[in-house]
């Protein structure tokens, strides 16, 4: 889903099952909403891979090559050569037995990578690690009855990012063996590896004024490992290993030649979250770093000195690392949605006061900054549909509002329009647009612009306007010929309007007030019955069953 800078909901779409790493991606030269659907399998993933355009229309579906189904943890698009790197995952038999004495054909989940060409569907890389990289390295503890079947595959390695460096080679997130891994675009061979138990770099950061700052050497079930400042400094979102320490986003130079690394900033959000799973790092085009906390439904904000200036919950604490609700990765760029349909818009009466309330809202449209409410009469239903000049001319703009998050809603009595009432047609003196039934709303961009135009929704009953509500003078107009002023007002009509529904109202509040009197009142008569019927029976105690504490 897409949610504005006030957490409220743009877009999303409900047809795709599962989603996964929605993110703001280019493609032939255009910004594209791009992310992973279909069947998840535990950790892993069975899908395609999404590319939608403005209009959120596919423009493109990419699948894994040789026979293997996209993962859910990476879809990367590289603009320069017009491929996407891939993940993909494999149940693969293997001998087991240097993994605490496992079944000489036992059953792994080996974790791979492709490079896909995005218009003719060519792998023209793929990688496996069990063909790189032994099992003794992985963090991943086998117990009695992994691995036996297929069903039950070890998820010993666990890839979860790749990157290319301008050299073509790849930077690889390996979750379970705690490293990061460059690989050799040519021979497939690992060039370096970051952490884990086969580390080849030197941490050069001073600790001294942060001694309890994780090392990059020392990442754990890390996530979202990227290149940054042109191939020369990593970020990854570090969750660890002990879910007592919050999870720890990192920023760091390294020099692969020298094989030396110095942090930059370490992120850690002020409410201390632990993700046991998933997450991302990103650096924003204002310098700010955004963290996403996978597991923990949660995302934060940071200037780049570390202070944190926004941190957005949107799931309760108590439900964080159970499954209940979470985001992979979490990103925000600048989105525009073009939708090609039109205005949703909702019509509904308040049932205390008969009041119309109007619901308008545009899914993935984020151009819309006002709402024009329009009206017209019933009674020239008939000629607008033979296509009359005069259906035209009663179109009368009621108000314009503001958008208000994801659903605008209206008052319509507010901005004077009420139920017919037969006394106060004649003072209006118009009688050819006196009664009004048909609704829409037309949505406006900052400069006014019309950028679309709901269908008509019918009221359901005559609506007036009401000269004698409270509104203003500029905000009931005319589309075309007519104009009214709040300047004719009729109060004597108004007691007659609203007496029915304060009466009711006063009612329904005397009986809610009079529930626990009834209650109490039912209990008692209860308790009284049950104890003139009930049957009497004597305490005899059995020896040595006497009842104790302790």
């Amino acid at each position: 889903m897409i949610l504005d800078p006030q957490g409220s909901l743009v877009w999303t779409d409900t047809q795709f099952r599962e989603p996964f790493n929605l993110d703001i991606q280019e493609y032939k030269g255009e910004p594209h909403l791009t992310f992973w659907a279909g069947e998840k399998l535990g950790a892993h993933g069975k899908g395609l891979n999404y590319i939608v355009n403005s209009s959120y229309h596919i423009v493109k579906v990419i699948k894994a090559g040789n026979d293997l189904d996209a993962d859910l943890h990476e879809f990367n698009l590289l603009p320069s050569s017009n491929t996407a790197l891939l993940v993909t995952y494999l149940r693969r038999q293997i001998d087991l037995r240097q993994m605490n004495d496992g079944p000489k054909d036992g059953w792994i989940w080996d974790g791979g990578f492709q490079e896909v060409d995005l218009e003719t569907g060519e792998v023209l890389f793929d990688w496996r690690a069990s063909d790189h990289v032994p099992l003794t390295k992985t963090y991943t503890e086998r117990h009695d009855g992994d691995g036996l079947k297929a069903d039950e595959a070890i998820d010993w390695f666990h890839i979860n990012s790749v990157d290319k460096d301008r050299q073509g080679n790849y930077l690889v997130s390996a979750r379970h063996l705690h490293a990061l891994l460059c690989i050799n675009s040519i021979t497939s061979k690992i060039i370096w590896q970051l952490g884990g138990k086969d580390n080849m770099f030197r941490d050069l950061t001073d600790y001294t004024t942060g001694p309890d700052r994780p090392s990059p050497t020392n990442i754990a079930l890390q996530h979202h490992a990227r290149w940054r400042d042109n191939y020369t400094s990593i970020t990854l979102f570090n969750n660890g290993a002990d879910s007592k320490e919050p999870s720890a986003s990192m920023w760091f130079d390294i020099d692969p030649v020298a094989r030396t690394i110095r942090t930059r900033g370490v992120y850690i959000s002020p409410s201390n979250v632990f993700a046991m799973f998933q997450g991302s790092m990103s650096i924003l085009p204002s310098g700010n770093i955004l963290l996403g906390y996978g597991s923990s439904a949660q995302y934060t904000e940071f200037t780049p000195d570390g202070t944190a200036i926004c941190d957005f919950r949107f799931s309760p604490f108590k439900d964080f690392n159970t499954n209940a609700v979470e985001s992979y990765r979490v990103f925000k760029g600048d989105w525009v949605g073009r939708p090609d349909t039109n205005p949703d818009v909702l019509l509904e009466t308040d049932l205390f006061n008969r009041n119309k309330w109007m619901y308008i809202s545009w899914m993935g449209a984020t151009e819309v900054r006002n709402w024009r409410i329009e009206a017209k009469s019933s009674q020239h239903e008939e000629e607008e549909e033979e296509g009359t000049e005069r259906a035209e001319e009663t179109v009368v703009t009621i108000v314009t509002i503001p958008k208000d998050g994801f659903e605008t809603a209206i008052d319509l009595s507010s901005h004077g329009i009420v139920a017919d009432i037969s006394e106060q047609v004649s003072d209006l003196g118009v009688p050819a647009i006196r009664e009004l039934q048909f609704f829409r709303a037309v949505a406006l961009d900052a400069n006014d612009a019309v950028l679309g135009t709901s269908a008509w929704v019918d009221a359901d009953e005559q609506l007036i306007i009401d000269s004698s509500a409270s509104v203003s003078s500029s905000s009931i107009v005319s589309a075309s010929s007519f104009s009214f002023s709040s300047s004719t007002k009729n109060n004597s009509k108004e007691p007659k309007q609203y007496f029915l529904p304060v009466t009711l109202a006063a009612v329904m509040i005397m009986l809610l007030g009079l529930l626990p009197c009834f209650w109490f009142l039912v209990v008692w008569l209860r308790k009284r019955h049950s104890l003139r019927n009930a049957t009497m029976v004597a305490y005899q105690p059995v020896p040595g069953m006497e009842m104790s504490y302790s």
